[in-house]
């Protein structure tokens, strides 16, 4: 990345909607849209069929802070915090895209939280186990309950309050298992 091409980890989301590699791309504080646009050019087709970049609050720090993806084509969001974006498709056109009415259009299922809870807490920062099992920090029970049953997936808690005052969850502090 050269100039003002910008990229850190919990901005970079690696997904698969329908069959299809999709990179998901946060920019904001730490990670330009010129680095969402360089990784387009340099891994579409060959390693990714296409990129959405998702602007995000410059109250978050990443991505993974307010958004991830779980299996069952459900996404856990903080509620306000994307709403502008772009998708960069096969043939490397950029079009602009709201990120959560296009998932929704993929039918996608959006579970909300609130944004201070995302951000205080770590809420949306999940890491994948593998074998459908994730990481989270405290988790309330109701939202817990909501995300298992509705994605399919078991979600194991520990105490993660300190970590997460120094703005880090357990997808930032960890390589995380596609599979």
């Amino acid at each position: 990345l050269e100039n003002d091409e910008y990229l850190e980890g919990g901005d970079v989301l690696p997904v698969t909607f329908d069959g299809r590699r999709v990179l998901l791309v946060g920019f904001g504080v730490r990670t330009t849209k010129a680095a969402a646009i360089k990784l387009a050019l340099d891994l579409i087709p060959d390693h990714v069929d296409y990129i959405i970049g998702l602007s995000h609050d410059p109250a978050l720090l990443h991505l993974d802070t307010g958004f991830t993806v779980l299996p069952n084509k459900v996404i856990l969001a903080a509620a306000g915090m994307f709403g502008a974006g772009f998708l960069i498709d096969e043939n490397r056109r950029l079009n602009p895209v709201n990120p959560l009415a296009y998932a929704e259009a993929l039918g996608c299922s959006i579970v909300r939280c609130d944004k201070a809870d995302a951000i205080a807490h770590e809420r949306c920062n999940l890491l994948p186990l593998g074998n459908r099992r994730y990481l989270a920090f405290d988790m309330p029970a109701e939202l817990k309950a909501t995300l298992e049953q509705a994605a399919g997936v078991t979600i194991e808690r520990v105490k993660g309050t300190e970590i997460a005052k120094a703005t880090g969850g357990v997808h930032c502090l960890t390589r995380p298992l596609y599979c």
